[in-house]
């Protein structure tokens, strides 16, 4: 089957559609049809699925690039909480003493320790989702198949970091 795109006379493609695996024969004979149709003009051909994957090369860099680095920037805020919790439970040494003396449970002593983190990263959640939606929705104006963006994925990303955040707390106690 082939079907011809004429949208001006510079641009003309015809696109014919192959069978898998007789590549090599069926190009061959698009060449000797073409030929045979048109013998003036050269016949330039190229796969589809090849041209699609070209488009996206650079998406697909730009993912392993921004995956190593959410990774390596993960690994810095954790070394960070560990050693924020860990300052601010050295602070507080007196504070959480006099709790342990008085019959605190660990779980209680790590809830106190644990409000400040939580109020940190709720904050940070309130500023980076409007950035990150503003920023999502520019980089996929350039698509031509568009997705929406769900509510779900800020919530769930938020608490992704609060359950990091809230394990470098417990670790730092450990």
């Amino acid at each position: 089957m082939m079907i011809r795109l004429n949208t001006n006379k510079t641009n003309q493609y015809t696109i014919a559609r192959i069978q898998p695996g007789s590549i090599l024969q069926a190009t061959e004979q698009i060449r000797r049809t073409w030929n045979s149709f048109m013998p003036d003009q050269a016949m330039e051909f190229f796969f589809l699925d090849e041209s699609l994957n070209n488009q996206y090369q650079s998406e697909l860099k730009a993912g392993r690039i921004f995956t190593v680095f959410t990774f390596l920037a993960i690994f810095v805020a954790c070394l960070g909480l560990l050693g924020l919790t860990a300052f601010t439970a050295e602070k507080r040494k007196k504070e959480i003493g006099i709790r342990k003396v008085h019959g605190a449970s660990i779980p209680l002593i790590l809830g106190v320790l644990s409000k400040e983190i939580i109020v940190l990263v709720c904050i940070a959640s309130a500023v980076a989702w409007p950035l990150v939606y503003l920023i999502m929705k520019r980089w996929l104006q350039n698509f031509a198949f568009q997705t929406n963006i769900s509510f779900l994925v800020f919530l769930f990303s938020s608490l992704i970091g609060l359950v990091i955040a809230l394990t470098m707390v417990r670790q730092s106690q450990a």
